[in-house]
């Protein structure tokens, strides 16, 4: 997942692996990493607060705030890491806004300390222990300096798959055809599927939130219809928390899902947090040599990344025409292991660049 050869220095690096592996090898599914210059038209941030820019995607995920924490806190002055002017990231990163206690034990591995000679194989072991599968290719670091890495993995399956529907344009009537998947008339097991969808809100065919619930754990895949927001931050915040509205929580017959298969393998370097000397830190002094998040993802009709239970409940009434529920257009894609908790992983979808075509 991680192919740089790291000369000296300190060495920063988040890495999220998701994928909804279903009987697959997560291997053969998850997208292959490319440097994050070479996506044109989609931005890769380690924070939420970023503005989004209209015709443009932004990838958020968590690992990489994990491991600036851990650094923050065993090296960093109270809690921080103050850089030598002080860089709008690191400002943004000090803001905290994801923290170890939003996911699971099992699904992150951190290890900090000082390189020693045996550092890069105890990582390597550490890794295939916790995540078999998961490798560190390159890895190297400076005996006696500071290194942090941070891996964030998660599987979240469907227990019943979706149906992967007929390729639609993204967006709808001028776009590129991309491939969609979720319930429409050929849904097989059409009751099934439909209890893994608890509908958010329906207030038209542009503006909608439902959750897809995976098995055997509480997370929820957020798919939210809705106009831009200025920043990635404000397009979390109007759906956290989100009540149900009591007349729209299920999908009934006749009412049709569709999402696109999204996915996305990127290795993003942030150049702009690298040889600043921290302030009142000395062992930061030399400053970060490398500083670097990895993230592969990709959700289709077997999952994603984790699950949450079904209710069950029945919606107070039949709504008086089927719906649609089609994200032919801006939407925000989020993964929070609970309602009340921030995402680990959010992306504003805009346009095709992470989506699968036709």
């Amino acid at each position: 997942m991680l192919g740089r050869t790291r000369l000296a220095g300190l060495i920063l690096i988040g890495s999220i692996v998701l994928a909804g592996c279903n009987g697959r090898s997560q291997s053969a599914i998850l997208p292959k990493v490319v440097p994050a210059e070479s996506l044109k038209s989609t931005d890769i941030w380690p924070h939420t607060s970023g503005a989004i820019v209209p015709g443009r995607n932004y990838v958020y995920c968590g690992s990489f705030a994990l491991a600036w924490n851990t650094l923050a806190d065993k090296y960093g002055t109270h809690g921080q890491i103050r850089l030598t002017g002080n860089p709008a990231l690191a400002a943004a990163l000090n803001q905290r806004q994801f923290t170890a206690d939003a996911v699971p034990a099992d699904s992150v591995l951190i290890e900090a300390g000082l390189w020693g000679p045996n550092t890069e194989a105890q990582l390597h072991r550490e890794l295939a222990r916790r995540f078999p599968g998961a490798s560190i290719a390159g890895l190297t670091g400076s005996i006696g300096n500071p290194y942090l890495y941070a891996h964030l993995e998660r599987s979240l399956p469907f227990e019943f798959r979706f149906t992967r529907l007929k390729p639609r344009q993204f967006p709808a009537g001028a776009g590129t055809t991309v491939q969609f998947f979720g319930i429409d008339s050929t849904t097989e097991v059409v009751w099934e599927v439909g209890e893994q969808v608890e509908v958010l809100w329906y207030r038209g065919e542009a503006d909608f939130g439902v959750v897809l619930k995976p098995t055997g754990v509480a997370d929820e895949i957020v798919i939210a219809r809705m106009p831009r927001p200025e920043t990635l931050q404000a397009a979390i915040k109007a759906v956290t928390p989100a009540s149900p509205e009591p007349s729209a929580r299920e999908l009934w017959m006749g009412e049709v899902l569709a999402v696109p298969v999204v996915q996305c393998g990127a290795q993003r370097s942030y150049d702009e947090l690298c040889h600043l000397p921290a302030v009142d830190s000395p062992a930061l002094q030399p400053g970060l040599m490398v500083a670097s998040q990895t993230i592969r993802f990709r959700l289709d009709e077997t999952g994603a990344a984790l699950e949450s239970e079904g209710d069950g409940a029945i919606a107070a009434a039949v709504p008086e025409k089927p719906r649609q529920f089609i994200c032919d257009g801006p939407f925000l894609l989020m993964l929070r292991t609970a309602r009340d908790r921030p995402p680990y992983l959010a992306i504003w979808i805009e346009n095709t660049e992470l989506l699968a075509r036709e």
